[in-house]
């Protein structure tokens, strides 16, 4: 995978900065999401939407890995400007907007999950989703002895992720008891 990033600074002159940046950067899935073991755990059943109800007893959940994933790729843009008044020592602002957007992005899916489990109905049991319910019986029974008797929950790459917002930094320091005092405000709007 390839990444990398490149940005730029503008002086204007000493007391305002324009600043940007355009990136690609990765998360490349862990060794425990491509490669680690089976666990599996024994849980109340949850609700079965293949056969409208609770199943009776114990249902295991299935924790499996994923080798097949690939690493997430996120496009980053910031832009921001610095702001260092000369009238007040000391002091500067900085103001910087951002957006990410993820795309292939790694998630814990459950075939217990009642989202999961209407995807794999809508789609009459040929969803990949599907393969996420253990049952005794093949997809097209829908009596109580097709109760899911596991739940498989796998990483996979589906989501994509969008985000933007903008960071605010003020500093300001001046001398105080015969010492230095500097005082930090950060905020973030989403």
């Amino acid at each position: 995978v390839t990444t990398w990033k490149v940005g730029a600074d503008w002086d204007i002159n000493s007391q305002i900065t324009f600043r940007g940046t355009r990136s690609r950067d990765i998360r490349a899935p862990n060794l425990t999401e491509l490669f680690g073991t089976r666990s599996v755990t024994p849980a109340g059943p949850g609700i079965d939407v293949h056969i409208g109800d609770t199943p009776p007893g114990i249902v295991s959940l299935i924790t499996d890995s994923n080798p097949d994933l690939v690493p997430e790729v996120a496009t980053t843009w910031t832009a921001g400007v610095v702001f260092r008044p000369v009238w007040i020592p000391r002091f500067s602002l900085a103001i910087d907007w951002y957006k990410i957007t993820i795309k292939d992005a790694i998630a814990g899916v459950s075939g217990r999950d009642l989202v999961i489990q209407r995807i794999c109905e809508a789609s009459g049991g040929t969803s990949p989703t599907c393969d996420q319910a253990i049952r005794p019986l093949p997809f097209s029974n829908k009596t109580t002895a097709n109760y899911a008797t596991g739940w498989i929950t796998k990483p996979q790459n589906l989501a994509s992720f969008y985000t933007t917002g903008v960071d605010f930094e003020g500093n300001y320091g001046f001398e105080a008891l015969g010492g230095n005092v500097n005082l930090r405000l950060l905020g973030t709007y989403q």
